[in-house]
């Protein structure tokens, strides 16, 4: 390995670049060119095979890599992907010969910063693509580090949910149980769930309801007074506007009818969790998260069954903004073009999306 430096002025934090190249003449002249002037912010380190730039990068531990794919002991874009793998956070130019700019670009695509063609090499144009490709590797890194934290957020507060629904199911079932009457059961277990920030109903066995709490009441914009004691798919009209079997219902009885109208449905050992989508009618649609669950007697017996609903619409549209801000991501950063020594967008490609 060899490296071009100015000791007598250097920086006291150069930045390291290790260059990749078999071709002696076109090395010295990278290396003349990053470490012509006194005070060069570059520390070059030059070897010329893969075998050597993977050692140099366990050992050098670069801040950019100038790579050519045509190596020795390596050809095409097998020698980028080794590269990648051994420096995952490290950024890569390509450099390449004007016959295989094709493959250049198509190493930009796998992962490479930038490429660029040796015929056209000149000092400014190569200061600015080292800088610009570490600028752009950082920004990578930092949007993928807000993504993975705002992802975590969203399934830390989807866990907290479920863990928060699964517990109050618990303890609506166990106090149901623990009723020696129905009817009283009713009252005392109503007073309770009124409260719960699910919005909860439940049935009876002949499919009339027996709870609807305010959570359900703000959810559908019917009052309790005019729900309890209806049988006959009343609890369905406010979410169809027509009568029609719920999730609940699909625990008293059979219907495949009923699991074709959910786009996701589970089943637990003693309850059912399933997600739809809904119409609205001033337009767009809701999306609904619902778990439902059988309710025993003191004696383990079925008297009817108890369903939880929560508006998810929001959780789902933040998962398809983070996939759509990802692609939107890719497809901005291979529009970035060079113009005067700036980084600027492509407004054509941007306004069409391709």
């Amino acid at each position: 390995m060899q490296k071009c430096v100015k000791e007598q002025a250097m920086q006291k934090n150069p930045t390291k670049v290790l260059l990749i190249e078999d071709n002696p003449g076109d090395a010295r002249l990278i290396s003349a060119m990053l470490c012509e002037k006194a005070g060069t912010e570059f520390e070059v380190a030059w070897v010329d095979t893969l075998n050597a730039g993977l050692l140099s990068i366990t050992h050098v531990r670069p801040d950019i890599v100038l790579l050519d794919l045509m190596l020795p002991d390596s050809v095409g874009i097998g020698t980028l992907k080794t590269t990648l793998s051994h420096a995952p956070h490290t950024p890569v130019i390509v450099l390449t010969g004007m016959e295989d700019e094709t493959i250049a670009i198509s190493a930009v695509r796998y992962g490479a910063q930038d490429y660029i063609v040796k015929a056209d090499l000149e000092r400014a144009l190569l200061v600015r693509a080292l800088r610009y490709a570490m600028e752009r590797k950082r920004s990578e890194e930092e949007l993928q580090k807000a993504h993975d934290l705002l992802e975590t957020r969203v399934r830390e507060r989807t866990d907290a949910f479920v863990m928060q629904n699964e517990k109050l199911l618990q303890e609506i079932e166990e106090r149901l149980r623990a009723e020696e009457a129905l009817k009283k059961s009713e009252k005392q277990f109503a007073d309770i769930i009124n409260f719960l920030p699910l919005a909860t109903f439940a049935i009876d066995r002949e499919g009339r309801v027996i709870i609807w709490n305010r959570a359900m009441e703000e959810l559908t914009g019917t009052d309790a007074r005019d729900m309890i004691g209806k049988g006959d798919y009343e609890y369905a009209i406010p979410f169809y506007g027509e009568r029609r079997p719920l999730l609940i219902d699909l625990l008293l009885s059979s219907d495949e009818g009923i699991e074709q109208t959910y786009t996701i449905i589970t089943r637990e050992k003693n309850a059912i969790i399933a997600e739809a989508m809904l119409p609205l009618q001033k337009g767009g649609y809701v999306h609904l998260w619902g778990k439902a669950s059988h309710v025993y007697d003191d004696q383990g017996s079925v008297i009817g069954a108890i369903e939880s609903i929560k508006d998810i619409t929001e959780r789902k549209q933040i998962e398809a903004n983070l996939r759509h801000s990802e692609a939107r991501y890719r497809q901005l950063t291979r529009r970035i073009v060079e113009r005067n020594g700036r980084v600027e967008f492509s407004a054509a490609a941007d306004e069409d999306g391709s």
